[in-house]
């Protein structure tokens, strides 16, 4: 069996030719759709074609036990700041490669092929296969290679963290210069964020992320602590905190309470744990088997990846400023969105044994896609996880979700309700007799790589030039940003992102999605949503549990069928599927009482 790694399609029938193929499988790997004729001799898979449902689940409830066992087994100090232990396949690419690997195992095993094309640009997870196949196949890598400066700068993963903390050191006396702690604060409820450019109105006005509903209520500021973690743009946006705290906000990046030995401690910290991945984890960790498939290589190759990219240190940098922070003054209450992320699990870590009253309370933000396994518990798992004391959640459908999918312990689960989302009775519905689409509404999320590959996907449909197209992009991320990747669409579009969401909705017939939370707006006003799945394995659809007004569309050719069927619905089919819509949403995000808003943060 031959593997052939290749990021252009046009080498293909070189390749046959050389080696003399006369059958062969053909997978993408990237996270863009792709519909391209191909020899006849080769057949062209995706993920989903592999794996039945059973499978997945299979698959998944491996992996999540797999990572329950390791986290049992290895009594590390800082095992919980590499992102993978937080079991979320966005967070880390540990599980996407395990399914990969075991997929191309799979086609491996049926003898159905002499060869498997495999377009992928991601030079770590050829190394990966490499290493677990050189006994097995002939891997012939035919991938473009950049040998920029930057690319070699990348590979010299000591030299890059150094200078990662050297910003960090920089970017905490920045703090501390053009930032003061108010000596008369004695005790404080913290709440942790993030800092994007939503994050300040055009007068520069503080507005917080997730908490900005609750801030407004709340009559003394001056007893909220907003700890923040600053993406980019570290020094113009330390500028607006400043005038923010001038203006009664009390704003600190995290860098603030953090120290030059807390410098030297995450360099030391770092060494001392390459030692673990180099000798004791190779020795300790037992192999990791999936249908007599070993999987121990992939997760050796990503501990040393996710120790080397920066983000290992970044999670440590919230365990030392929580620390610090939970000693300079008394921390009454913690308030932080909850993810499950290895991030928190180190403030909660930091917290439980530097401020052990402090009450910490995780807020259940967004809503809920089925790869979030970062929210499911295996039996007893909670009792060896960093947990708060209370999760709170945005209505009855999430705490129910936590509980019996989740395992969640039910004492640790109130409803919160929405602070983002406003769902009440006094939304209308539009008022649909029949259907019929003239405009489409597309709405991005979740960054650059669902822009990619929700737009190729979309090329794909040829009909879509007898509409009229709106994209709506993610407030953080240009539209801009993807066009290099195209050379041309096939629909004409325009771009409309500063209007609001009321007035977007109001312009369009149906919208169109992978994962964004705009789908719950659209379907509760009866506007009918396409969620597209344009992944190979990872299902984002955070409506997964509701299909009255939504329809799946896995390949280009059900796009029109499904707008067919829309508009063949009958009024009274309409209106019934509406009302149940939005029941479920009323359930999913219910209105936060305002008594509770009010005594939220105190």
């Amino acid at each position: 069996m031959k593997i052939i790694f290749l990021n252009d399609l046009r080498k293909i029938p070189t390749i046959q030719k050389q080696l003399f193929l006369k059958k062969s499988i053909f997978i993408n790997l990237e996270n863009f759709y792709m519909n391209e004729e191909l020899d006849a001799n080769i057949k062209q898979l995706r993920i989903n074609d592999l794996l039945s449902k059973d499978e997945m689940s299979q698959f998944k409830n491996f992996f999540l036990q797999t990572l329950l066992n390791l986290s049992q087994q290895i009594n590390a100090p800082w095992w919980a700041a590499y992102n993978f232990t937080s079991k979320n396949p966005l967070s880390s690419p540990l599980y996407q490669n395990m399914l990969y690997l075991m997929c191309i195992n799979k086609i491996m095993a049926s003898n159905t092929a002499e060869a498997i094309f495999i377009y992928c640009s991601d030079n770590n997870f050829i190394n990966i296969l490499k290493k677990t196949f050189h006994k097995k196949a002939l891997i012939i890598n035919k991938t473009k290679r950049s040998f920029s400066l930057y690319n070699r700068f990348k590979c010299a993963p000591i030299l890059t963290n150094v200078i990662f903390l050297i910003r960090i050191l920089r970017r905490m006396f920045l703090s501390k210069k053009n930032l003061s702690f108010p000596q008369n604060t004695k005790s404080a409820t913290i709440i942790k964020s993030l800092i994007l450019p939503s994050s300040f109105q055009k007068n520069e006005e503080y507005r917080d992320l997730y908490f900005h509903n609750l801030l407004e209520n709340t009559p003394n500021l001056s007893q909220v602590l907003i700890l923040v973690n600053v993406l980019n743009h570290f020094k113009s946006y330390l500028s607006k905190i400043k005038h923010s705290n001038h203006s009664g906000h009390q704003i600190y990046p995290l860098e603030y309470f953090l120290t030059v030995k807390d410098i030297v401690n995450l360099f030391l910290n770092q060494i001392y744990e390459y030692f673990h991945v180099f000798i004791k984890y190779q020795n300790s960790i037992p192999n990791i088997s999936f249908e007599n498939f070993n999987l121990k290589t992939t997760l050796i190759h990503t501990l040393y990846k996710e120790l080397n990219s920066n983000q290992w240190l970044k999670n440590l940098t919230f365990f030392y400023a929580t620390k610090n922070l939970s000693q300079e003054i008394k921390i009454k209450k913690f308030i932080y969105p909850f993810e499950n992320r290895s991030s928190e699990r180190l403030c909660i870590k930091a917290l439980k044994h530097y401020s052990p009253n402090t009450s910490i309370e995780g807020y259940q933000h967004a809503s809920i896609h089925q790869e979030h396994l970062n929210f499911i518990m295996l039996q007893d798992e909670h009792k060896i996880t960093p947990l708060p004391h209370k999760i709170w959640t945005t209505g009855t459908w999430p705490k129910e979700y936590f509980i019996q999918k989740g395992n969640f312990p039910k004492n640790l689960l109130g409803i919160g309700g929405a602070l983002r989302q406003n769902f009440t009775e006094q939304t209308q519905a539009k008022k649909i007799k029949k259907y019929k689409i003239f405009t489409i509404g597309i709405v991005l999320a979740s960054g650059e790589f669902e822009y990619i590959g929700l737009i190729s996907f979309l090329n794909q449909i040829s009909a879509l030039k007898q509409y009229r197209i709106i994209i709506r992009p993610h407030p953080e991320i240009s539209f801009d940003v993807i066009r290099p990747h195209f050379k041309h669409l096939n629909f004409n579009f325009t771009i409309d992102g500063e209007i609001p969401i009321e007035e977007f909705l109001n312009k369009i017939d149906l919208i169109v999605y992978a994962s964004t939370t705009v789908s719950f707006e659209a379907i509760f006003k009866g506007i009918p949503a396409l969620c597209i799945h344009y992944e190979n394995c990872l299902n984002l659809d955070p409506l997964f549990k509701n299909n009255d007004l939504k329809w799946d569309i896995f390949k280009p050719s059900d796009f029109i069928k499904s707008i067919d069927e829309i508009e063949n619905l009958n009024e009274e089919i309409i209106t019934k599927r509406t009302q149940q819509v939005r029941t479920f949403i009323s359930n999913y995000f219910s209105p936060m009482p305002m008594e509770l808003k009010q005594n939220f943060l105190l």
